[in-house]
């Protein structure tokens, strides 16, 4: 079978006929591509000069990189006035501070290195933002929503306060008596916000969670239960409690 001649196409730069693309097909070498990119910055060049970034002001343009076609720099002036306020900076740099302004991105102003120098002085404190939550609240946090949202789903009513939901996850197990031993994980490396818990049982599975409804049950009731009724599953019990004590 023959193989199937490539296409030719024009340079974008110097229209001349080519085969082998180079950057998407648009240009025959690496040379006319350069020199596209070269001409297109040349012609969108912005003079800077008298525009002030943050505390810099623009002086004039000191050449480009050794891309020529990529960004400028330019010599610029910083407010302070100081042994070092003479400094260079890059185009790019100071179109995205004015941009961007000083947000969490762009933090520190244009400036000679006075800036960075005035905040080093007076630092932020440590964790400022941060809030420190007693230990075991985040892991009570993220069960409780794990209990809203279950129950949101399944269509049942929600009527618990978090001290209620507090008070029934850390009760002793209504049915063996048994101390809470599940335990929520926060993702802590110190596991200090671990929550121990046990779970809800509602002692009417039609009822939604109400406080005279809800019951604190382990996991091992609580799946042993099942959809019984309150009464069956401690006929249940008691049945099996005789059955031990006749063995």
């Amino acid at each position: 079978m023959f193989k199937k001649k490539a296409a030719k196409r024009h340079c974008k730069f110097c229209s001349r006929r080519f085969a082998v693309a180079y950057h998407r097909g648009k240009f025959c070498s690496a040379a006319c591509y350069h020199k596209y990119q070269k001409r297109n910055h040349a012609a969108n060049f912005k003079n800077l000069t008298g525009q002030k970034f943050g505390r810099l002001t623009i002086i004039k343009c000191v050449g480009s990189g050794k891309k020529q076609y990529a960004f400028s720099f330019w010599l610029c002036k910083c407010d302070c006035k100081g042994p070092n306020s003479l400094v260079v900076r890059s185009g790019s740099t100071l179109r995205k501070f004015k941009r961007h302004g000083p947000t969490a991105k762009w933090k520190c102003v244009p400036s000679c290195g006075c800036s960075v120098a005035e905040g080093n002085k007076n630092p932020r404190p440590l964790y400022k933002f941060k809030i420190r939550r007693p230990p075991g609240q985040a892991g009570f946090r993220h069960l409780l929503k794990g209990y809203k949202s279950h129950a949101r789903s399944r269509g049942l009513d929600w009527c618990l306060s978090e001290i209620q939901f507090a008070l029934l996850t850390k009760s002793n197990c209504h049915y063996c008596g048994v101390v809470p031993f599940k335990v929520v994980r926060s993702g802590g490396r110190d596991r200090t916000q671990d929550y121990a818990y046990n779970g809800i049982d509602r002692a009417d599975n039609s009822v939604g969670y109400v406080v005279q409804n809800c019951l604190p049950c382990c996991a091992v009731c609580n799946h042993a239960k099942h959809t019984m009724s309150y009464a069956a599953f401690m006929v249940w019990l008691e049945r099996i409690a005789k059955f031990k004590e006749a063995a």
